[in-house]
């Protein structure tokens, strides 16, 4: 039996942004371990635990842990204004077919 490899959630990064009417780029890459990222008021990506992830986008809330090899176990859903409150204006869909969650 092969163990897998252990590695640190939050260790493989990018972030990418423009500067100056992008003419500028600017990129970070890898450099410490991720720990949060917030976008105007519609994205919040926040590590909670060594293991445990939570993320708002538009107030939608998705909580995601992470296995020991650093990929995602179990990813949980929730709709605006169970963790975190609909943004005013925002339309909501939904679309996921029972077939795609299955693995191979």
């Amino acid at each position: 039996m092969t163990k897998k490899k252990r590695i640190t959630p939050g260790k493989s990064w990018r972030v990418l942004a423009w500067a100056d009417k992008r003419t500028r780029q600017v990129e970070l890459v890898n450099e410490g371990i991720f720990d949060e990222l917030v976008v105007d008021q519609w994205i919040h990506i926040e590590q909670q635990d060594r293991r445990r992830w939570w993320m708002s986008v538009g107030g939608v809330t998705l909580w995601v842990t992470v296995s020991d090899d650093g990929t995602a176990r179990n990813v949980d859903v929730y709709g605006p204004g169970d963790y975190d409150g609909p943004q005013p204006g925002c339309t909501y869909n939904l679309a996921w077919s029972a077939d795609n969650d299955k693995e191979d």
